[in-house]
This record gives C-alpha cells, structure tokens and sequence, in this order.
C-alpha cells in the first residue's frame, strides 16, 4: 500500500474524492428538503433492531421457508464454509464461467480470489466493481467501488487492459465497457447476486440497483444468492421501508432505476446464509449495534479521513472507511484493526449522518481500546502518565515557556515532525491559568489544558464576561487532564484513571454547573466517563457539564442584555464536539447570525480542521490536507475574523492563517462575547 503522503497529495484521487463529497451533499440537501430523512432513519432503526434481536429465530423460520419452495439453502458459519458450499455447486452444474452483481457480501468471503486460483472464469457486471476487477484492485466505496479512479485513469486502464485507443470521452468509455460487460452475460453458466434486504413475510429477497445488470445474471439458468443473516427482516413492508431510504441515504436519489423482488427465479436457485460473525456479534451487547447497517456508504462520504485519502488507504481488508472499523471488527478480518481505527479522526460526521443512526464513533473508540498498544515516544509519555499528575505538566509549562513564549516550533525539522508543528506553528507555552485566584462559587469554570497552557487570554475573558453579565466564576484548579488524548488513543487505563481523579474532585467541588471552553473536555466527561465509570457519580458529573458560550448566550437572551458587534466580516467554524456530540454550536452559529449584520456562511463549516489534538501527530498529511481546505475556504469568504469555539481548532485554522499569510481576527466565543458585551 503506498504511504499516507501518497494518498493525502494525490490530486487526481483529491479531486475525484471532492466531487463525491459534494455532489453527493448537493443532492441530498435537495432530498432533505422532500423527505423527512430523521424519521425514516428512525423508522429503519427499529426495524433493524428488531430484526436483530431476533435474528435466531428469523433465520430458522427463513431457512423453512425456502426449503418448502425446494431452494437449496446452505447457512454458512464462515468465509470457509461459503466458498466450499459455493464451489460444490460449480462443480455439480459443470460451471465454468460466473457473472455477478450487487454482492457485496461475496467481496468479505473472498469470493473471487478464490474462484480465480481455482481457473473459474468469474466477471463482475455493475461498471464500478468490473472497473476495480479489471485493475486488480478492491472496491474503495460501498455503493460506488470505483469513485477513486479519475477518468484520465480509467481510460488508461481501459486502452492498456483491451489493447484499444479509446479517447477521453467519458460516453465512449461508458459505451465500450457495458459492450464488454454484455458478452460476458451470454457466454456465462451461473450467476452470483446479493441483496438489500429479504423477507420472513413472503420469503422474497429485495434487490435495489441503478444500471439493471442484476436482472440479466438473475437470468443465468443457475443463481446463487450470497446474503448476510443480518439482512432478513420481519415483513415485505419492512423491506420497503429500507429501501425507500437507502437511495436517498447512498446517493441522493428519490429511488433507483430498478427495485427488484425475487422468490425464486426460473433456473436453479442456491442460497447461501453468511454468519461469518455475525451471531456471536447479535450477542454482544457493545458491539451489535454494528448489525444495523444497511450498507449505504453514507458515512464514508461525510467522513473527512475518507474524503481525504479515500477507501485505498482508510481500509480494512474488506471494508472501508469508519462503517468499515465496525464491519471489519465484527468479521475478524483485520489483524492490524487498531492502526485502521487510529485512521478516524472522531468527529462524528459517520454519527450524524448514519442512516440506522449507529453511534459508530464510541464504538471505535472501544475498538481501539481493546486493541492498544503502548504508544510510543514523547506522545506515548505524555499521555499515560504526565496527564494525571497535574502539577508536573504545570511546572513544564513553567520551563517551557521561556523556550516557546511564542510559538510551539524549534525549526528543528525531526522535533516539529514528532511535535506536529513542521506544516504549521501552535501558540507559545503559558504558565497554567487555572491556578489564578477567583473566589468561591457554585458556577464553575473547567478551563482544561488548550486554556491553562496555551489560550490563558480565553480563560481571561470567561471571567470578564461572567464579571459584565454579573455572575460569579470559580475557576476549577485541576488535578488532572480530562483524559481524552489517552481515550481517544486507546489508552483505556489512563483515561479510565483520569476519569476517577476528575469525578470525585469534581463532585467535591459542590459546583451547580461546570463551565467548559474545551468541547473535547466536556464531550469526554459528558458521554466517555459514562463508558468509563460504572457508577451513578459519573451520571452526576455528566449532568452538570455545559458550554461556557452556550450558557452565556442563554443568560444574554433570557434577560434581554444588550450587546454591541463586531461591525467586520465574520464568519463561524463548526467544532466537531461542539456541532455533533453536545449539539450547542448551533446555538451560537445563530447567535452571531443574529447578532452581526456582516455574517458571511463560510463552505464546510462544520467539517472538521484536522487537528484532533494528537491525530494531527500522528497522522500530519491528512490533518495538513484538511486545514488546507479549511484555510481555503475562510480565504473565499473574504472574512476579517473567523470565532470558533473550540482551542484545538483555534490551534489548528491560526497556524493555518498564518502560514498563508492572511490577517484574520481568530477569536474563541466566549472572547467574541467579551468584545461585545457593554460594561455594566
């Protein structure tokens, strides 16, 4: 596989990766706008939760069904058994050839790598998997296989492999390859399908599809039907109900050109049940969520990783992008899952977006915890054990501050490669601002690590705002980190010892509410310490936890406090914790708008900035390539200051400002707040 560098630069997979992205969101905002997307993904979840919970009993009941129709049905308890139960029916009906369509499923088993080492002639027929076949190479997008190949690519490949000089002409290209595909269908013995969906009520297997092939290998005088057990539910209007979404979730459109509905086709019909981990998954109670999926591919083109790098580098062995973790997790065919699931980035856009709304971020994170390794280096240092002993890293602040006091970088080429500083400079090193004296009060302030040690200024302006709207500040004096950079690295152990420091500190405290300026540190202590901690506190501390310019704002506007405004060209950036893990950043998106008559809606706000904190250490291509199109994006909005609320990211898009030369006012909300409240 070529390097992150590779994939991360490579512009013709940049610009095939882009154009996805954004016409897959064009067309869906215009599908957002006909359809109630939240409750037919609300409605699809419960259907296949249902149909998960019972999935023993639909699978024996299923299997009856088809046997009283004389279908031959073998349920296969591994990729092993599919193949030698697949290969026994070749060989009794003197196959030679195969066309296959719409088997995604067969792409886990190994399928075709096994049928060609044993000389079977087995040909793809829907463009996109015939196109990565040809190429020798996997399928990189659920519903779009080969969405990384650029036409310029694609016509090499197609004058090379058939020895012809076709132009660039994408009609041309599209013409000689269906011609292609077409012969094959005549010269075939056997067929090999998938489906989206089946039903207990009618025993029918559904089938959604764009091009049609799948009717002409449903024709071969013998099929196989390769399906997950997962994919059978309960009634004929079930399946429906996922099929009316899965368009409109995979690619923006109000239905497919064919939906297709079979029981039992003409010739001889095989069906192959996959558990393949399956059912060992149903009973996992952390982990069956993963069987909800329904195959969309709607995460990977939300996800800034995989719009980035694309499905040949964010990958398993099977699967690919974040839904590709959990797929890859539940078949066990990854050894080296953990460096896969290093690959996300935890914003969540998968969360949002997912059609059966699977949390698949927490899960990820559990992934990457049950696979971890000691992480290496200054890293690996920092995170297991100087960030639960606060006052070490307060007096290395101290000592650091004199060789940083402004800007994290040495200019030492292999150092700002291990401190993620050679693409972009970070703010210099402050002493800790959470040791300054503020009084006693129930309404508290977390400033965590970004503001003790970086921003002390955005601390400074929590309590001038807090002071002009009247209110008393405490500012909490840390024992500990949060514990995210350990957790979101699969460091179990000290996050889990971070989370026990900071909950019975905090409680102690007696606080009313917890102020945050870090979205990171409050998402951490609101959703993480709950998958840390078993015990009611942890549900206590959740409950107090807010965000400090949530709150402000909900003050300003519950007592009709006059503001001034900015009066420049502002525009907002979306934190990801903020936007889709406390959903309050809306909440102050609107604020500005409202409040400031120059507001200008920056492209992608809510996509992410690539920082993460250590993932822009660990993984500086991607992160570089995502400010870089951030950057882009503040420059085309012709802004004067950008307000975040988020340090990480203030870290992030300002050494990005910086390193393009822009003169921009980067502000923190709170400190946006600061600017225009009047002093009472």
């Amino acid at each position: 596989m070529e390097s992150e560098q590779y994939y991360a630069q490579n512009q013709f997979l940049n610009n095939a990766l882009d154009r996805l992205r954004q016409n897959y969101f064009a067309k869906r905002e215009k599908i957002e706008t006909l359809y109630d997307i939240e409750t037919l993904k609300r409605k699809v979840k419960a259907i296949k939760e249902t149909s998960v919970q019972d999935m023993d009993g639909n699978l024996e009941q299923f299997i009856k069904i088809l046997q009283k129709r004389k279908i031959e049905v073998f349920l296969a308890e591994n990729k092993e058994d599919a193949q030698s139960y697949i290969l026994t029916v070749l060989k009794s009906n003197a196959v030679e050839k195969v066309v296959k369509s719409k088997s995604l499923t067969t792409e886990e088993i190994e399928l075709n790598h096994f049928l060609d080492n044993l000389t079977f002639d087995v040909k793809e027929t829907d463009l996109g998997e015939w196109l990565v076949q040809i190429n020798n190479e996997p399928p990189t997008h659920m519903t779009a296989p080969a969405i990384h190949m650029p036409k310029e690519k694609i016509n090499e490949l197609l004058n090379r492999v058939f020895k012809e000089n076709i132009p660039l002409d994408i009609k041309k290209m599209v013409d000689f390859s269906k011609e292609k595909i077409r012969k094959d269908f005549y010269d075939a013995q056997c067929g090999i399908i998938g489906a989206n969906a089946a039903s207990l009520e009618s025993g029918s297997f559904f089938i959604v599809s764009n091009e049609g092939n799948v009717q002409n290998v449903i024709r071969q005088k013998i099929l196989i039907c390769v399906m997950g057990i997962d994919k059978i539910v309960e009634s004929d209007g079930d399946a429906f109900e996922m099929l009316k979404l899965l368009p409109k979730a995979a690619t923006g459109q109000i239905t497919t050109s064919y939906i297709d509905v079979l029981k039992k086709p003409f010739g001889k019909f095989y069906v192959v049940l996959v558990d393949n981990g399956r059912n060992k998954l149903r009973q996992n109670e952390q982990y069956k969520e993963i069987l909800n999926c329904i195959r969309c591919g709607a995460c990977q083109n939300a996800c800034p990783v995989y719009t980035t790098v694309g499905g040949g580098f964010f990958r398993g062995k099977t699967y690919a992008g974040p839904i590709g973790i959990l797929l890859s997790y539940a078949t066990q065919d990854t050894p080296d899952i953990r460096e896969y699931a290093n690959l996300c980035i935890g914003c969540m856009a998968c969360d949002e977006i997912c059609s059966s709304k699977i949390n698949l971020q927490k899960m990820i994170l559990s992934i990457k915890a049950e696979n971890t390794k000691t992480t290496p280096g200054i890293k690996g240092l920092i995170i297991k054990h100087l960030e639960n002993y606060y006052p070490i890293l307060r007096i290395g602040a101290l000592l650091s501050h004199f060789l940083f006091k402004n800007e994290l970088r040495t200019n030492i080429k292999f150092i700002d490669e291990t401190l993620g500083v050679n693409y972009r400079p970070l703010p210099g090193i402050k002493p800790s601002f959470d040791i300054i004296k503020s009084g006693d009060s129930s309404l508290c302030l977390f400033a965590g690590c970004s503001t003790n040690f970086l921003y002390t200024n955005i601390g400074e302006d929590a309590l001038s705002v807090a002071k002009k709207l009247g209110l008393k500040l405490r500012v909490i004096k840390q024992k500990a980190c949060c514990g995210a950079p350990a957790w979101y690295n699969g460091e179990r152990n000290s996050a889990k010892k971070a989370a026990s420091v900071n909950i019975d500190y905090l409680l102690s405290l007696n606080c009313d509410k917890i102020l945050f300026l870090d979205p990171h540190c409050a998402h951490m202590i609101e959703r993480d310490y709950l998958l840390l901690s078993e015990n009611k506190e942890a549900e206590e501390l959740s409950s107090k936890v807010v965000c400090a310019g949530a709150f402000f704002v909900d003050f300003i506007l519950k007592n009709n406090i006059k503001t001034d405004r900015l009066g420049s060209f502002v525009g907002y950036h979306h934190p990801c914790h903020l936007k889709r893990g406390l959903n309050y950043s809306q909440m102050l998106h609107d604020f500005l708008l409202d409040n400031e008559p120059n507001f200008i809606e920056i492209d992608d706000a809510d996509r992410c900035c690539g920082f993460a904190g250590s993932y822009s250490i660990m993984h500086p291509h991607i992160s570089k390539k995502l400010l870089e199109d951030k950057v882009d994006n503040i420059s085309k909005a012709g802004l004067q200051s950008l307000v975040t609320a988020c340090p990480g990211c203030m870290m992030q898009i300002g050494g990005g400002i910086r390193v393009a030369g822009m003169n921009i006012e980067l502000l923190h909300f709170v400190s946006y707040l600061d600017k225009i409240l009047i002093n009472s």
